[in-house]
């Protein structure tokens, strides 16, 4: 599952992420969830993390909550491949939060998203 988030306002996108993230644990409280931020200097650190948090398997639950953050300025063209292949994930749920809507390389979520909120 695909949620995005947007907008210029940090504030109520951190409330609402607050509470995607409080409604998941609720609905799924032995799910493992992590937060990803794509800064310039550690982007490659950050996907390989991501990738790899994304393959392996709690022993409690199958549910996993993935954060992302600066993913529309990220350099690396695999993120694509990476979001087009786990937009369906049932058990994989992509929150990404970022302050402007999605450029146009990352239009296609925005069909994808099961929520979208700006």
């Amino acid at each position: 599952m695909l949620i995005l988030l947007y907008g210029s306002d940090s504030y109520c996108r951190q409330k609402e992420l607050n509470k995607i993230v409080r409604d998941f644990r609720e609905k799924h409280p032995q799910a493992v969830f992590e937060s990803f931020i794509f800064e310039e200097e550690s982007e490659n650190e950050e996907f390989l993390r991501l990738q790899e948090f994304a393959l392996n398997q709690s022993l409690f639950s199958l549910n996993k909550l993935v954060i992302l953050e600066n993913v529309w300025k990220s350099e690396i063209k695999d993120i694509k491949k990476f979001l087009k292949a786990n937009t369906e994930n049932e058990d994989l749920t992509i929150v990404i939060s970022e302050e402007k809507s999605p450029t146009s390389s990352f239009k296609f979520l925005l069909d994808k998203a099961h929520t979208i909120q700006e």
